[in-house]
């Protein structure tokens, strides 16, 4: 059986070695925070309102997207959901079949 040696790396060691990182940087960087909030105790106050409006935001993002999801649903709703024409049916019948709707 051949074996490629040009794959030799090891995916197993170099996740927990980025996962190292990430914990390292992430354990510092709150490390440093806590010696911030701790010497400059309005830290806190900024940190809540910037918190609070980080979350209003994608809150307003989210809701401006189903809003324009909605509109698109209903715009495509409309269109289907209009009786055709009798001529219409009469000349393309393949094209207008009937649909039921079954509801529970």
């Amino acid at each position: 059986m051949m074996r490629d040696e040009n794959n030799t790396r090891n995916f197993v060691s170099e996740a927990f070695t980025s996962l190292f990182g990430v914990t390292l940087v992430v354990g510092l960087s709150l490390f440093m925070l806590g010696i911030l909030i701790f010497a400059y105790p309005q830290l806190i106050g900024l940190l809540v309102a910037a918190f609070l409006l980080v979350v209003a935001g994608i809150v307003l993002y989210a809701a401006w997207q189903f809003w324009r999801i909605k509109r698109e649903v209903k715009a495509v709703q409309n269109e289907w959901m209009v009786a055709p024409k009798v001529e219409d049916v009469e000349r393309r019948p393949y094209v207008f079949r009937r649909i039921t709707w079954i509801v529970r």
